[in-house]
């Protein structure tokens, strides 16, 4: 009696709960790559030259590509937009609070 019921609706649970895991694996990936076009677009409606430009840019903070040639140079710089000056951390270093 056990292997006729019990086994079947394991076999049932393990597939749903694959599936659901699939499904949320798959909304995940949309939805990333959903704000990934839209940060792009952002970035071009807003570049310097775009009608929507900032007429006060921030400084721009620039890093090393990760591109490499053969010889494992890295040839240009590209716009570090996840900047961070760690002015929180700096603080607390020398004891004058967080703000």
């Amino acid at each position: 009696m056990k292997e006729l019921v019990l086994e079947p609706v394991g076999k049932l649970c393990r597939a749903e709960n694959a599936r659901h895991a699939n499904v949320l694996k798959q909304a995940h990936n949309h939805h990333s790559t959903v704000l990934k076009q839209w940060r792009s677009l952002c970035r071009l409606l807003t570049s310097p030259r775009s009608a929507w430009a900032d007429r006060n840019p921030p400084e721009v903070h620039w890093k090393l590509s990760s591109a490499e040639t053969y010889s494992r140079m890295r040839l240009k710089l590209v716009p570090n937009l996840n900047f961070d000056q760690h002015l929180e951390a700096s603080a607390l270093r020398d004891n004058l609070g967080e703000t």
